[in-house]
């Protein structure tokens, strides 16, 4: 089961889009992934970059390995992309550090596409 992380517009968003992404993670969770909601962790109790911070830290995590041949592995394998992402700068933050550390990167509907074939 891949385990994917759900970035989109929270900031300045009413209750942090909270119905948006509930719906996102349940589409998601309904197509066999695990998904993860970072700001729903952070909730109101951290400040915006504190939040952003956490989101990133989760985003780009790996397990350590068990064994000495053994890789480590990534926590999540994919983040999964709100609609209207493009137009956050604290998502589009995300989505450039996961594309820049080879973080698969898709739409919530790609991912569901996906895993229907």
């Amino acid at each position: 089961m891949s385990k994917l992380l759900i970035i989109g517009p929270e900031t300045g968003a009413e209750n942090y889009s909270r119905l948006a992404i509930e719906q996102a993670c349940s589409r998601l969770i309904e197509a066999g992934y695990d998904a993860d909601i970072p700001c729903f962790c952070a909730g109101k109790r951290l400040k915006n970059k504190d939040a952003m911070l956490m989101s990133i830290n989760l985003m780009t995590q790996y397990s350590i390995a068990k064994t000495p041949r053994a890789k480590p592995q990534r926590a999540y394998s994919g983040v999964a992309l709100l609609e209207g992402h493009e137009d956050s700068q604290d998502a589009l933050v995300a989505w450039v550090v996961a594309k820049n550390c080879g973080i698969p990167c898709k739409t919530v509907a790609e991912w569901i596409e996906e895993a229907a074939k």
